[in-house]
């Protein structure tokens, strides 16, 4: 992650979604929740971000331990 400045924002932002997911979860288990999209929504808003982040860092080479 971060090969670029944009993908290591992007990854950010996907630090961010993950919490917020997590904490939907347990506002759920609470029973505190009124609409379960959210949680759905959050859910693929971070695989988005995944993508996005991967997409980005598109033709910049791995460097691999040797």
């Amino acid at each position: 992650p971060g090969g670029s400045q944009a993908s290591a924002a992007i990854d950010l932002a996907r630090c961010v979604i993950r919490t917020a997911e997590r904490r939907v979860v347990a506002m759920a288990e609470q029973d505190l929740l009124t609409n379960s999209l959210i949680m759905m929504y959050l859910n693929r808003l971070g695989d988005l971000l995944f993508v996005l982040a991967r997409y980005e860092d598109r033709g910049i080479p791995i460097e691999r331990a040797t």
